[in-house]
């Protein structure tokens, strides 16, 4: 029996496609989240999404055998840093647009990647990220400001991602990717425990929706963390910071698609804006700078 290698422009092609299935699979699991906040709460929903997940990747790869203790001391802040950026961003999705949540979200990796440049073209990006942002949360039209609460959580879920990137950037150089998603994904789902325990209990009296919290673990976490990891080992650092820059675009889809969130033409070229920002820092930037993994 003869074995032949798939030619390196079809691996690449099939990447990119399993790279967009994630990003889609992930801002509709978010959309579908927020679908349920009415019935467990905000919390409630990310501690079945972490929770959930963490039992499916933990019976599929099985970490626990194959992490040592310095691994697991690396995979604490991790996995407690995954945890607040699930908890501050679901607390801003139940105030804020799907696409305005994952653009004020995302510019914290943004400027973390600009902070490790000093090229003159970098200002052209802070500038337009800044302009992105005056977008998004300046009144038009005698409106008002986005929630002030709402904003501030989604502040605190970029903090978080930034502290996301810097730990799993410590835990990657020990561990495979799968078995450090696993891992991290435990430890938050330890931290989420008591709520995971609490909704499950309550959810009990209505499986179907307990059955959607499960989806949401698999569209929103396991399958997107699966199809990254297949897509690292042919895709660049580059490739994947160009396609991870479509998520708010992604997120602001979902939220008109399956949430009927319509977002003012204002609002939609601020996302664009950071867009745009994110994808000139990649494609001008070094490897090194190029934004990691959301979750």
């Amino acid at each position: 029996m003869i074995v032949t290698k798939q030619p390196l422009s079809s691996r690449r092609f099939l990447a990119v496609a399993q790279m967009l299935a994630s990003v889609v699979s992930l801002q509709f699991g978010s959309s579908l989240a927020k679908s349920l906040f009415p019935i467990f709460g905000a919390v409630g929903v990310v501690s079945m999404r972490i929770g959930f997940a963490a039992i499916l990747l933990a019976v599929i790869v099985r970490p626990f055998s194959r992490m040592t203790r310095d691994s697991w001391r690396l995979a604490a802040p991790y996995g407690l840093s995954m945890a607040g950026m699930n908890v501050c961003f679901y607390l801003a999705l139940d105030r804020l647009p799907m696409g305005v949540t994952v653009a004020i979200e995302f510019i914290g990796p943004l400027l973390l990647s600009l902070s490790h440049s000093r090229r003159v073209l970098d200002i052209a990006w802070l500038a337009l990220t800044v302009a992105g942002l005056t977008l998004l949360l300046y009144p038009h039209g005698g409106g008002k400001f986005p929630d002030p609460v709402g904003v501030f959580e989604a502040a605190l879920s970029s903090v978080c991602w930034v502290l996301y990137i810097i730990t799993g950037k410590r835990l990657a150089g020990r561990v495979d990717a799968t078995i450090a998603a696993a891992s991290g994904l435990f430890i938050g789902g330890l931290a989420m425990a008591p709520w995971f325990a609490a909704t499950v209990v309550s959810g009990l009296s209505q499986p179907l929706w307990l059955g959607a919290g499960v989806l949401v673990a698999v569209l929103s976490s396991a399958l997107p963390y699966t199809l990254e990891c297949l897509v690292m080992k042919v895709l660049s650092g580059r490739d994947l910071g160009i396609l991870y820059s479509l998520e708010p675009v992604a997120a602001a889809c979902a939220g008109l698609l399956l949430l009927g969130e319509a977002l003012s033409l204002q609002k939609a070229l601020g996302i664009v804006c950071v867009v745009v920002a994110s994808a000139g820092v990649v494609l001008n930037g070094q490897e090194e700078d190029i934004l990691d993994p959301p979750p």
